[in-house]
Parts: C-alpha cells; sequence; structure tokens
C-alpha cells in the first residue's frame, strides 16, 4: 500500500500490520495510526491517534476489530468507524513479562490470546463476549500459555 501525498495528511510508509474483512483492508502503521483501505485509496482513518507507538497486531471478530501496539496497550473498536470500544493496558497486566509489547492478537468468544515481543503467548478473559463488548467490560489474565526465547534485539519503538 502506497499513501498518496496530502490525501489524509503526513505520510507514513512503514506497515507493521495488515487484516482483510470483505473488500475492506485494515492496516496499522508504525506511527501508531489504522486505516480502512478501498481499493488503493484511504476509505476512514482514526479520528484521533488511539495508540502512541506502532500498531503490531490486526485481528478483526465481526464487527470488532482489535489493535495492539507497542505501547503495551490493546484497543477494541468498531471496526466500520474506528472508535474505541474499550482499552486494554497489559502493561500492568502481564505480569513477568520480559517484553509487554503486543506482537499478534486473536479473539475467541469471551477470550483474546495476546502474544508479544517477549515471545510469550497470554490468554486473557472477558466479563462479556469480543463481538459484545461495551465500556464496562471487566477483562483478568486466565493464563500464560507459552513463553519462548526472547531476543530483545528485534524489538523496535
Amino acid at each position: 500500500m502506497k499513501g498518496k501525498t496530502g490525501q489524509f495528511g503526513k505520510n507514513c510508509n512503514l506497515l507493521c500490520s495488515l487484516a482483510v474483512k470483505d473488500s475492506k483492508v485494515y492496516t496499522g502503521a508504525s506511527n501508531g495510526s489504522v486505516m480502512i483501505w478501498s481499493g488503493s485509496a484511504v476509505a476512514k482513518t482514526e479520528k484521533e491517534k488511539a495508540h502512541s507507538a506502532a500498531v503490531n497486531a490486526l485481528c478483526i471478530h465481526e464487527d470488532i476489530l482489535l489493535t495492539g501496539s507497542n505501547d503495551e496497550t490493546i484497543k477494541i473498536r468498531n471496526a466500520d468507524s474506528l472508535d474505541v470500544i474499550f482499552n486494554v493496558d497489559v502493561g500492568f497486566r502481564l505480569e513477568g513479562s520480559v517484553c509487554k509489547k503486543i506482537r499478534a492478537l486473536d479473539v475467541m468468544d469471551k477470550r483474546i490470546l495476546v502474544g508479544t515481543f517477549g515471545s510469550e503467548i497470554y490468554q486473557l478473559e472477558s466479563s462479556q463476549p469480543i463481538k459484545n463488548t461495551t465500556s464496562d467490560a471487566k477483562l483478568r489474565v486466565l493464563s500464560k500459555n507459552m513463553s519462548g526465547h526472547y531476543s530483545p534485539n528485534y524489538v523496535t519503538n
């Protein structure tokens, strides 16, 4: 994907993550922004950048988009408007993690699988099905499923 100068503000050419649903392509960039593309044009951008660092993980689950970032947060969003429904600060939730920057996400009903740059996989559980998440949802760390070999040389800002 190549940005068009002046079309949506400052260019950010480093694509960090990608997800596809129907004819929409969602991208996460190194500057923390999330965009929806239709063909080669940007169809929608966020009203306000929700991440302060690179968006490394995107996951589509029905009408919900999850975004994960180097800023150690997960945002649960409306997939059409990109509005944030729920904010998950994993920085203090993932105790014992060697690097809490988000690398991968997946959803299973009330559970979110979180892969970190520390080569760990955590399972978070919501009080509500993720597709029906509201701002008053409760989220807890269910388990740490895996821990691999951590290599700090590959961590980026």
